[in-house]
């Protein structure tokens, strides 16, 4: 290695977010910089391949049951994030206030953004407002040492 390069080791895991961040509390606690989670959008559709189907579409009480679902899977990434990390985490427009109200009790004023970006290219003919709908959210939250240093254009 170069003199000045610092070595990264970075880890990718799929599968079941809170069996995941379970096994790696026990030897990762503190030492994640940077975790992101694109978890089921709360739609109640029993075809998708993440098996958003543990509420239905109608169930009266189905954002109580899906923030209690990522309430634990959060609390859990709390633990393993590093004094300077961050956590971003995808949503969709329709649920972006409900998660955002969550993220700011597991990580009470820690948060420094939200990312918007384009879905999807659609031409005007597509929509029937002037509302953008081809546009999904990253919430990001950051514990007190984390500094973003970038910019957007």
């Amino acid at each position: 290695m170069p003199e000045g390069v610092t070595e990264h080791r970075n880890l990718r895991i799929g599968g079941d977010n809170f069996d995941s961040l379970r096994l790696l509390r026990a030897t990762c606690a503190g030492k994640m910089r940077v975790i992101y989670i694109d978890p089921p959008y709360n739609t109640g559709n029993k075809d998708w391949v993440d098996n958003d189907k543990f509420v239905g579409a109608n169930d009266r009480w189905r954002h109580s049951q899906w923030l209690a679902f990522l309430y634990q899977r959060l609390t859990l990434a709390r633990e393993l994030l590093t004094g300077d990390g961050v956590i971003r985490v995808s949503i969709n427009n329709e649920n972006r206030d409900r998660l955002g109200l969550l993220m700011n009790e597991v990580f009470p004023g820690r948060r420094p953004g939200t990312i918007t970006w384009r879905t999807r290219q659609g031409s005007n003919a597509d929509q029937s407002c002037f509302l953008s709908v081809d546009h999904e959210h990253v919430l990001v939250y950051g514990n007190p040492g984390f500094n973003f240093n970038g910019f957007t254009i």
